[in-house]
């Protein structure tokens, strides 16, 4: 039981930690741009 709820959190994390990193990457992007 333990085993079949844990994969599906784990998957649901990744996808906000991809989500994350995309904010972050997008974040310090904008940030570069408007530094020049």
């Amino acid at each position: 039981m333990f085993r079949y709820l844990k994969k599906p959190i784990k998957i649901r994390t990744d996808k906000l930690v991809i989500k994350l990193n995309l904010i972050i990457l997008t974040i310090e992007w904008h940030i570069e741009l408007d530094s020049e």
